[in-house]
């Protein structure tokens, strides 16, 4: 039985590959288009029900609260940087530029998480709990990416 934090480094590790590759992509291409649609979605599922299953179990815990608070206000910062990617032409330099900041904030906030938001957490959270919140998490996950696909 995977614990939520098994569940949720997992997408940390998917997010960060798909950002290094993306990285790597040039110009107006189907592999950046293709690239991009997966991270945005992947960015945005996770985050929604991270907020959903994770942090609302920790935010009646005082040791915690804060920490929390500061995670889903990045939350918010990487949803920003997403829309300002939108709004840039694939073929531009400026494409890159605001991918390459979101890559740092994404990264600077999965650190984050992994080195102090999981270790407190794992103090204050129940082993049941630690796996019920994984299934709840990974169910909504594999539907959200399955809706995807079916529209």
């Amino acid at each position: 039985m995977q614990t939520i934090f098994q569940v949720l480094h997992r997408d940390h590790d998917v997010q960060r590959e798909l950002l290094k590759n993306l990285s790597n992509t040039h110009g107006d291409s189907e592999t950046r288009r293709s690239l991009w649609e997966i991270l945005k979605q992947e960015l945005r599922s996770h985050d929604k029900f991270e907020e959903r299953y994770f942090y609302s179990a920790l935010l009646f815990d005082d040791e915690v609260q804060k920490l929390s608070r500061h995670s889903i206000s990045e939350h918010k910062k990487i949803e920003d940087h997403i829309k300002k990617i939108e709004e840039t032409e694939f073929s531009s330099p400026g494409w890159l530029v605001h991918l390459k900041n979101l890559k740092s904030l994404v990264e600077h906030h999965l650190d984050e998480e992994e080195n102090e938001i999981f270790p407190v957490a794992g103090q204050v959270l129940e082993r049941a709990e630690k796996n019920m919140l994984a299934r709840k998490y990974k169910f909504e996950m594999e539907d959200s990416f399955a809706e995807q696909v079916r529209h």
